[in-house]
């Protein structure tokens, strides 16, 4: 009697560490942010926040899988609906709030746009001096051209 007590109760025992471990395995970090790379680097990639969390469409569609009843179908389309409803709001408010709150450029993008208004520059220098000699052009002889 008592080895079957002492074997039920290591096996509740390992039942009871398996479910801790599956859930702990399982869990869902949050919508913070994506873990980084390796981010003791100090030239590591900034942390990509996540503007927009997506738990709520992932977690309607999980469950539009699993239902079964039309009831229970009927509902989970519905879960669907509002969940994508409700992720393009957030992407909305994420898009507005970014218009409104533009980032400084950083020095390599300075260095991009210089670049890029310098050859602008160039290019309008020599539209012009097209210009000056289709004028030039224009107002020569025929025996000239």
């Amino acid at each position: 009697m008592k080895k079957i007590n002492l074997i039920m109760g290591i096996l509740l025992l390992l039942l009871v560490i398996a479910a801790i471990a599956g859930m702990l395995g399982t869990r869902d970090s949050g919508p913070g942010v994506e873990p980084s790379a390796n981010p003791a680097k100090k030239d590591a990639p900034p942390v990509k926040e996540r503007l927009v969390d997506t738990r709520l469409l992932l977690t309607a569609r999980h469950l539009a899988a699993l239902s079964t009843a039309l009831e229970e179908q009927e509902f989970s389309r519905q879960a669907l609906r509002l969940a994508d409803h409700e992720l393009d709001l957030a992407l909305a408010d994420s898009i507005r709030i970014a218009v409104e709150n533009p980032r400084a450029p950083s020095p390599q993008i300075k260095a991009i746009l210089a670049l890029r208004d310098k050859r602008q520059d160039a290019v309008e220098g020599d539209e012009q001096r097209i210009k000056t000699i289709e004028k030039q052009l224009a107002g020569a002889r025929p025996q000239d051209q």
